[in-house]
């Protein structure tokens, strides 16, 4: 049996394989014809378009008057490298694969087809060199006409030789299929032949056998038992030696069988235990979902609770804003004519002052101005906390308004003799913010500054672009902060809360009201000091470029 498969494998194998190969050679054929054709239209495409670029330059060049004129040599250097480029047609890769690769150049059609090319070249070549002696004065006009209508007589006949290569070749192409389809053909028959010959030998010594074992398998599996088999009934070794084989399996099929029953008996009482503890899980979950009932109207109780509470604290704070904003204005409205007697005793509009008399007008006059100045950020700060979440921002120029803001401090720094430089650019940087609130913040930093700076001392005001961002910095000489205290204030200024820290300390009510305000502007803010080398505060911006 095992001889038989391999003859036949063999014989199949074969037949396969001739088969590969006329189709290999047929497709190499064709390829090989069809690279032809591809060759003569490039040869076609390529001498129409030398000619006619080679024709399109002449005109050009006997079109100018001026000899000297630099179109000409220009036009002439074209021609020489379009000759050039038709030369090197012969040497590409796809020539050799093409007609000279099959013809091997014997054919008299490519002979003659080469002789034209070879024509073409030669006589582009001359004009090339009549041209060169017409520039530089010969009269060939006549010459170089005559050499054209050359070119163009053999670009016809260079025309002519290809389509008749090319009908040449249809026609090989035409030959060659018609004796590879009946060659094909008669392989198929051949092939179709053999394997009628194979099956009926198949059938003789192996389908009989192959007929008793189906049989001997539906007796098997209709009975149910075990069955004593005669194996001399079978012809062939191999199939008795597979009958034998599935004796033992049967055998040990009906074993196992038995071992299955016990086991799906012991999964029978496995699954009513679980069923049991299925039930037991129910009514465990039934528990669960009323303590689960009981625990969310509980957490809705305490909701509610903490909504009121909400509710109550939003009043409270409210009243307190509307408190600080009535206070506030009461106690500005008693400055105002306070101010303007105590400015009356300093100008002596009301009499003459003694010096001791003249340095309480101003002590007073001070306090009354730090009072005042205190009371717009109360004012400020209570604003902020009943209108938050209705700022509306817009484009503001910080430059200009840091120059505003630096204007009205100029008493208070001639007051202390302190120079303020200014490093702000005259050009516009624009961000979106509140301009009253921008001023608010910017009035108490200065005024920090020029309190804790000495007399004769510098402050510094800095404005500079930074990537994206617009960074001001201001710089005082004073004594400087500690470094705890600039940590605290560091740590109050980065939090999310904005309100005083537990202790209270280094927090005033203008950090509140600072933070409150580079918030709502989309800025932040970072102080910087060291003891004895004054304070730099630095705010940046996101600018709108």
């Amino acid at each position: 049996m095992k001889h038989f498969f391999i003859i036949i494998s063999c014989i199949i194998l074969f037949s396969l394989f001739t088969i590969a190969s006329f189709s290999f050679y047929q497709l190499n054929i064709e390829k090989r014809l069809l690279n032809t054709q591809q060759m003569l239209r490039l040869f076609n495409d390529k001498t129409n378009h030398f000619i006619v670029t080679i024709d399109r330059y002449l005109d050009e060049i006997l079109s100018i008057k001026n000899k000297a004129n630099e179109n000409i040599n220009k036009n002439i250097q074209s021609i020489y490298s379009e000759i050039n480029n038709f030369k090197n047609i012969l040497k590409i890769d796809n020539v050799y694969k093409g007609c000279f690769y099959c013809h091997k150049e014997k054919d008299l059609n490519l002979f003659n087809l080469k002789e034209s090319f070879n024509t073409i070249t030669k006589l582009a070549s001359n004009l090339h060199t009549e041209l060169i002696l017409y520039v530089s004065g010969k009269n060939n006009i006549d010459k170089i006409t005559e050499i054209k209508n050359k070119l163009k007589d053999e670009n016809n006949t260079f025309i002519k030789s290809l389509h008749n290569m090319e009908n040449h070749l249809n026609e090989e192409i035409s030959n060659k299929m018609e004796i590879l389809h009946k060659l094909g053909l008669a392989l198929t028959g051949i092939f179709i032949i053999v394997n009628f010959f194979l099956v009926l030998f198949f059938y003789r010594r192996v389908i009989k056998d192959i007929d008793s074992l189906t049989n001997l398998s539906k007796t098997i599996f209709d009975e149910k038992k075990a069955v004593n088999i005669d194996l001399k009934k079978f012809q062939n070794q191999e199939i008795r030696e597979f009958v034998s084989l599935l004796n033992t399996a049967i055998s040990k099929l009906r074993k196992k069988e038995k071992e299955l029953q016990e086991q799906m008996e012991e999964i029978s009482s496995m699954n009513e235990e679980l069923q049991a503890s299925n039930q037991q899980m129910e009514l465990l979950t039934f528990e669960l979902e009323e303590t689960r009932e009981n625990l969310e109207n509980i957490v809705k109780e305490k909701t509610k609770e903490l909504q009121k509470a909400y509710q109550e604290l939003q009043e409270l704070d409210t009243l307190k804003s509307n408190f600080l904003h009535s206070i506030s204005h009461e106690f500005k409205t008693p400055l105002t004519p306070l101010f303007g007697y105590l400015k009356l005793f300093k100008n002596k509009d009301l009499g003459e002052l003694t010096p001791l008399q003249e340095q309480s007008i101003d002590i007073m006059l001070t306090c009354a101005e730090k009072l005042y100045n205190t009371i717009e950020d109360i004012i400020l700060l209570a604003r902020l906390d009943v209108e938050k979440e209705k700022y509306i921002l817009k484009e503001v120029d910080l430059a200009y308004l840091l120059k505003t803001t630096i204007s009205r401090v100029e008493k208070e720094l001639s007051e202390k003799k302190i120079t303020l430089i200014q490093d702000i650019p005259n050009i516009s940087i624009v961000i979106h913010g509140d301009q009253l609130m921008l001023i608010q913040t910017f009035l108490h930093i200065l005024r920090n500054a020029i309190k804790f700076t000495p007399e004769k001392g510098t402050i510094r005001v800095i404005l500079s672009l930074e990537e994206k961002d617009a960074v001001v910095r201001v710089i005082d000489s004073g004594p400087g902060i500690p470094e705890k205290t600039i940590n605290e204030i560091n740590d109050y200024l980065t939090s999310k809360n904005i309100y005083t820290n537990k202790k209270g300390d280094a927090i005033t009510i203008g950090l509140n009201l600072m933070k409150r305000v580079i918030i709502i502007n989309n800025a932040s803010i970072q102080y910087k000091s060291e003891k004895g080398k004054g304070t730099e505060v630095i705010i940046t911006f996101p600018t709108q470029r």
